[in-house]
């Protein structure tokens, strides 16, 4: 079998897992849960990144000592054996006709925003982003890792756009004192929420195209984790700022609805 390029550098791959994490799910992911917890999500928040820590930790340390494209399924064979190796496989790949779909159809509706009007309806916007996916995943590794850390930059810039332009100051940021912490919303917000970081299994599979995979894979995986939890925090209190949550229309539309409050009817295209 021939060896994967290793092209993967340690910028490339913190661009890479905080995307991954990121995607979609920060245009309707914050704004869901705080319909459910309130200003109680910056709590529900805390605890999940605290929870995920030693699942991130985990992954980082299986990739330095496997670092191999099989990803989850290859530890899962070092442990336990072929059967249920497949088993896994399986598992991820079932994910795909769930998932994708899902993505795509949100990722073309955004693209409808700048496609001209006769290549702007939905099924066509749609055709374009997988076009898109196409072309990334033909350039290879090297380039998918810049194009990523990109975005991941590009995601950090709006969203510190919105809180520089918004009247936020030091204490919104600290979870709410002023009423009793319920637990049921704060857990039921932590089960929406928790689906922001799956993704880190997926990620296993980059191990072995980093340059050096036993250094840069660990590091990477656990800063892009926090890198990404962070955006969300972040988010989160912009979303509770605005007040852009509590009905369908706001929770899947909540990034283009506080542009729009902030820099005008234009900035939503």
């Amino acid at each position: 079998m021939s060896q994967l390029k290793q092209e993967i550098t340690l910028l490339g791959g913190i661009g890479q897992m905080s995307t991954t994490l990121l995607g979609t799910g920060l245009f309707m992911v914050p704004a869901i849960a705080a319909s459910i917890a309130g200003e109680q999500i910056l709590w529900a928040w805390c605890a999940l990144l605290i929870t995920i820590c030693p699942i991130a930790i985990t992954f980082a340390s299986l990739g330095k000592r496997y670092p191999n494209a099989g990803g989850a399924s290859f530890f899962v064979r070092q442990a336990f054996g072929s059967r249920l190796e497949k088993a896994i496989a399986l598992l991820f790949i079932s994910v795909i006709p769930v998932g994708v779909p899902a993505a795509i159809a949100i990722a073309g509706g955004f693209a409808q925003q700048f496609l001209p009007s006769f290549l702007s309806h939905p099924v066509t916007s749609q055709l374009f982003v997988v076009a898109l996916l196409m072309m990334v995943n033909f350039s290879g590794s090297k380039s998918s890792s810049r194009l990523q850390t990109f975005i991941a930059i590009g995601i950090i810039l709006l969203v510190a756009s919105f809180v520089t332009s918004s009247d936020i100051n030091s204490s919104d940021f600290l979870p709410s004192t002023t009423s009793a912490i319920e637990i049921a919303p704060i857990t039921q917000a932590i089960a929406v929420m928790f689906w922001c970081f799956v993704g880190i299994e997926a990620f296993a599979h980059m191990g072995e195209e980093f340059k050096r995979p036993e250094r840069d894979y660990p590091i990477a995986i656990l800063v892009g984790c926090l890198l990404a939890g962070a955006v969300y925090y972040v988010f989160s209190v912009v979303v509770l700022e605005h007040h852009a949550f509590g009905t369908q229309a706001l929770n899947t539309a909540s990034v283009p609805f506080i542009a729009e409050q902030l820099y005008g009817a234009q900035a939503k295209c």
